[in-house]
């Protein structure tokens, strides 16, 4: 079953938060400076932080990357080069 997902882009933070899916917070994992992954204690993931979104976003490693980056795009948030698709 396909989970929708929830973006909410603060432009003055340059800031997004992705609400992946249902779940109880554990923990959060730093993928790096700029994206934090918020998982269940199980691992599940349940949210992303991605931050200074105007430098682009990089989608690797991310738990559903292509609908994260339909939603990114509808904002108009750039992507990094390393997450464009050839």
């Amino acid at each position: 079953m396909k989970r929708s997902i929830h973006v909410t882009h603060d432009p003055a933070a340059d800031a997004v938060w992705i609400k992946l899916g249902p779940g109880t917070y554990s923990e959060t994992i730093e993928l790096d400076h700029r994206r934090r992954l918020d998982v269940t204690v199980d691992g599940e993931p349940i949210s992303v932080e991605l931050l200074d979104v105007s430098d682009g976003v990089d989608l690797s490693g991310l738990p559903q990357a292509q609908a994260i980056e339909t939603q990114l795009r509808r904002l108009n948030v750039p992507l990094s080069q390393l997450s464009t698709r050839h």
